[in-house]
């Protein structure tokens, strides 16, 4: 089973596409000037690739994702104060609020 893209993402607005950064220390990175920064997804062309399924998958189950957490904060009497703050921030970065 593969796994998903490593996280964070986000929205490249002059890539057109969804990204992430490799970690400092990766072999797949060409050297000093490379930032590291790749595509998850392309949004003008199909990329391939063997994570290619799962982040689809990842990005499909977004909507499911955010409904249940946003059922979770209402019930933040149960969670820490760092949890709270954790979920409120994703949500509003899933909203575009952040």
């Amino acid at each position: 089973m593969t796994s998903h893209t490593r996280g964070p993402w986000w929205y490249d607005r002059e890539r057109v596409a969804i990204c992430y950064r490799l970690p400092e220390d990766s072999p797949d990175r060409y050297g000093e000037d490379d930032d590291g920064v790749r595509d998850v997804v392309n949004l003008t062309s199909a990329m391939g690739g063997t994570d290619t399924t799962a982040d689809a998958f990842l990005m499909a189950s977004a909507p499911d994702l955010l409904r249940a957490l946003k059922a979770i904060i209402l019930e933040s009497d149960k969670l820490s104060e760092p949890q709270f703050l954790a979920a409120a921030a994703a949500v509003a970065k899933a909203e575009r609020r952040s």
